[in-house]
């Protein structure tokens, strides 16, 4: 006798529901909830804490990877590796700021989520505020004091294997490349070990099993919702924050999309 699975009974209705598709968000940690449909088990993920939000088919079998995609870097470290290090130098400490670094900051938009046409607007408005000299090891008070939530699709990532390890990750308003792109940053370590994790599971479902590409173009990209600090990556340019990309954008169809050098970085999980 094969292995037996309990769990919640579902009605006929709510099984062809779950099976046709999963709406699923990505959390910070998640619940697994056991369900049987007609003698087959599957699950619900119950969410606990807020990250990434996303949607994907049930039944679809991951795409094939399309080596077409972007530049294909073999690496032997892995992305969601959560023991690897910080390796820059940069405005480290306001690169890896805490969980309780952010607090007392300002809530862009009162909380709610907001597009990169908004993002893109109001980092423009900010470029004017930033001093001569920009802080290294502090944030930038009422600029970069801020928690932004951002939601569009991710659309290419990049794991920093011979750099400082961290993973860039482009977001746009729309699944089609070109349009604008702002980049989410992830730093490694362990109190950001959630995102990587969450933010690499979606290119891993794209790539095939034991695959070393550290760049990913996303050949269905998944609709996420990001909460981070506001941040500017101001090593890679001094002027015209808001419009230039400093070289940082993934190349594709002969075009890397990346606009400004303002980032999000997600909250860490804990404090330290």
């Amino acid at each position: 006798m094969g292995a037996q699975i309990e769990g919640t009974p579902g009605t006929r209705k709510e099984c062809e529901m779950r099976h046709a598709r999963v709406i699923w968000s990505i959390f910070f940690s998640l619940v697994v909830t056991p369900v049987v449909c007609h003698g087959q088990a599957s699950v619900i993920l119950s969410p606990t804490s807020l990250t990434f939000a996303g949607q994907l088919p049930l039944l679809a079998q991951p795409p094939t990877h399309n080596r077409r995609h972007g530049t294909t870097h073999a690496t032997s470290l892995a992305a969601d590796d959560c023991s690897l290090q910080f390796q820059g130098s940069a405005r480290k400490s306001v690169k890896l700021r805490t969980k309780d670094s952010g607090k007392d900051y300002k809530k862009v938009s009162n909380g709610d989520a907001i597009s990169v046409s908004d993002w893109l607007k109001m980092t423009c408005s900010l470029d004017g505020d930033v001093p001569s000299q920009i802080p290294a090891t502090k944030a930038m008070p009422g600029i970069a004091t801020k928690t932004v939530t951002l939601d569009g699709f991710l659309v290419a990532a990049k794991f920093e294997a011979t750099a400082d390890h961290d993973i860039h990750a482009e977001i746009a308003e729309s699944p089609k490349w070109e349009t604008p792109h702002v980049v989410v940053e992830v730093p490694p370590g362990p109190a950001y070990c959630d995102a990587r994790k969450k933010v690499w599971s979606l290119v891993k479902a794209e790539l095939p099993a034991n695959s070393t590409s550290a760049i990913h173009v996303m050949e269905t990209p998944p609709k996420v919702r990001i909460t981070g600090y506001v941040f500017l990556d101001s090593a890679h340019g001094s002027t015209k924050f808001c419009k230039t990309s400093g070289g940082r954008g993934i190349h594709h169809n002969g075009t890397q999309q990346v606009i400004g050098l303002w980032e999000v970085h997600p909250v860490p999980t804990s404090a330290n």
